[in-house]
């Protein structure tokens, strides 16, 4: 890690660490034994009590965790007064330690089911025991296991494209960079080819009373999931969203790899000004000049697209779970809960290393630290 990047992850632990002092104020009262204050006694406090893992309620839905009162004998109430003193208790040098273990090559980017993903939860329940957490999952364990369902890109996705002549552009574009491949709900895996068609925004109204049967439309990325479920609806052949003017690059961009909702997905590609601007080859328009227009029109060239993707039904995934009684018997009814998801995406299909540095590393060292003071 070079002293630049050392000194930006500090900077944003930093500010992680301010975002959590109203938390710390209201820990220090609550959660900490021992130190000043009135004397000690027993009193009832809530102890988690989980579900077996997968089960499922009516809707679909998964159970979370209950709570049952446990006796525990607490201390003597903290003296919380210095709250300042607490929260500059915060250390950015063990977060950073954090940090850098979990976004290590070495745990291949913490996808769940993985080797990887298996050591970042041991290491958090590593460091609950040192920090003096008990144990909250079953079996006086640290872990919650369950299954989750996890869709897979197994080689690089293919973006081609056909000049109005034939002619194959010869240019390569590099994935995660120039484009990258969704997947979940309505797009995935599948292949198109077909002419490109320009809907700007691909809202709804963008849609209606075209004939894009096998055409692969290009539209700005607005986030809006409706595009896609719009797209399938009128049976598109691919879908382009253009990145553009994003502080994130397209690397960093996409999300949890969940499956399949329908039989049939459509390939949809993230796609960065160098993939669209030749998109554009054969036509007197610029990229600005289609950000005004809000008419489909249809451009030059086809497009060549296919991704293929395996779907894991049964990937075992753990939370890691750990309880830390509170000291005041008049807030013993009340549950604190300060989580972050430790996983992340693993692998791209061409290898590379998704670390998750940011997401969500920081998060998980900040929740660690919090747990330590």
């Amino acid at each position: 890690m070079n002293n630049k990047t050392r000194r930006i992850l500090i900077w944003a632990i930093a500010v992680l660490a301010l975002l959590q002092v109203a938390i710390l104020l209201y820990l220090g009262g609550l959660l900490r034994p021992g130190g000043a204050g009135t004397g000690a006694g027993a009193t009832t406090l809530p102890q988690f009590q989980l579900p077996s893992a997968g089960t499922v309620v009516p809707g679909g839905r998964r159970l979370t965790p209950t709570v049952s009162p446990e006796e525990v004998v607490v201390g003597p109430l903290v003296d919380a007064d210095d709250h300042v003193a607490l929260a500059r208790g915060f250390d950015v040098e063990r977060a950073l330690e954090h940090i850098v273990y979990l976004a290590d090559d070495e745990l291949g980017g913490r996808q769940p089911g993985t080797p990887g993903g298996r050591a970042a939860g041991d290491y958090v329940a590593a460091r609950f025991a040192d920090y003096g957490l008990r144990p909250a999952g079953p079996n006086g364990t640290y872990f919650q296991t369950f299954t989750v369902p996890y869709g897979r890109i197994t080689e690089p996705p293919v973006l081609t494209v056909i000049l109005s002549d034939g002619e194959v552009l010869t240019h390569t574009y590099a994935y995660r960079t120039d484009y990258r491949a969704l997947t979940g709900g309505y797009v995935g895996a599948g292949e198109g080819e077909g002419p490109v068609v320009w809907l700007n925004r691909c809202d709804r109204d963008a849609f209606v009373g075209q004939d894009l049967v096998g055409k692969v439309v290009l539209c700005h990325h607005t986030g809006d999931p409706q595009v896609f479920r719009q797209a399938i609806e009128h049976q598109v052949g691919g879908l382009l969203l253009l990145e553009r003017e994003r502080e994130t690059p397209i690397f960093r961009r996409g999300g949890y790899r969940e499956t399949a909702w329908v039989p049939q997905t459509i390939p949809a590609y993230l796609i960065s000004e160098t993939v669209a601007e030749d998109l554009l080859i054969g036509t007197d328009y610029t990229l600005d000049d289609l950000s005004l227009r809000f008419t489909a029109i249809p451009l030059s060239v086809t497009v060549r697209m296919a991704v293929t993707v395996e779907e894991q039904e049964e990937v075992e995934a753990r939370n890691v779970l750990g309880f830390l009684p509170g000291s005041d018997p008049q807030y013993r009814d009340e549950v604190v809960v300060v989580g972050a998801h430790y996983d992340h995406l693993g692998r791209e299909p061409d290898g590379a290393i998704i670390n998750g540095a940011n997401d969500n590393a920081s998060g998980v060292a900040t929740m660690l630290e919090i747990a330590r003071l």
